[in-house]
């Protein structure tokens, strides 16, 4: 091996030491420990939990749960369904949470119309309600969760609403400018022309 050969390649095996040391390290091999976000177990409802539509009153702050549902199964006039709510605190500063659930006039709260109090919740820790309903007959219902939230010994109250539809729901506009109602007993009902502007 020539003089300018042997050269190069020690020149190249110590330029390649340098090179991993100092600067030029992989940050992931000299930073401290990697922290992994502590994820929540999983729950084999997500997938499917819808979130219910807080109502806010002008100067209030809302409170820090999350509210989600999820339908067990499509209600039909008659017959009771079930209904699972998902309380979520989005702050460790809670002491307690509790609540009550109504329907409006046509959709009964059967079963689970009062929230059992739970103490202490933690933050990012689900707290799973089952609730059952039973609608009069078809249509679309609103349900209404009252949560109680307190903090500091200070009660905070705020309505979150879920849509509840029950068998066929509400009559639909049609193309032609005719309501077109629900199918009774296997037939259609007749159109009724929609009102004139």
């Amino acid at each position: 091996m020539g003089f300018l050969t042997r050269t190069a390649v020690v020149s190249g095996l110590l330029l390649g030491l340098l090179a991993g040391c100092g600067s030029g390290q992989n940050p992931a091999a000299t930073a401290g420990p990697v922290l992994k976000k502590k994820l929540a177990p999983s729950d084999p409802l997500a997938p499917y939990l819808v979130a219910a539509v807080a109502s806010t009153k002008a100067g209030t702050p809302p409170i820090p749960v999350q509210v989600k549902f999820a339908l067990k199964d499509h209600p039909q006039a008659g017959q009771p369904a079930d209904l699972e709510l998902v309380l979520t605190p989005t702050a460790g500063t809670l002491e307690r949470l509790s609540g009550k659930v109504q329907g409006e006039e046509g959709l009964a709260v059967v079963a689970g119309e009062t929230l059992p109090v739970t103490d202490k919740p933690l933050e990012g820790v689900p707290v799973h309600h089952t609730v059952q309903v039973t609608a009069s007959k078809d249509g679309i219902y609103e349900l209404t969760v009252e949560v109680v939230a307190d903090a500091g010994g200070v009660p905070s109250a705020q309505s979150f609403s879920i849509p509840v539809v029950a068998g066929q729901g509400q009559a639909d506009l049609s193309v032609g400018g005719t309501v077109s109602a629900p199918t009774v007993a296997g037939k259609a009902a007749p159109a009724t022309p929609a009102p004139a502007h």
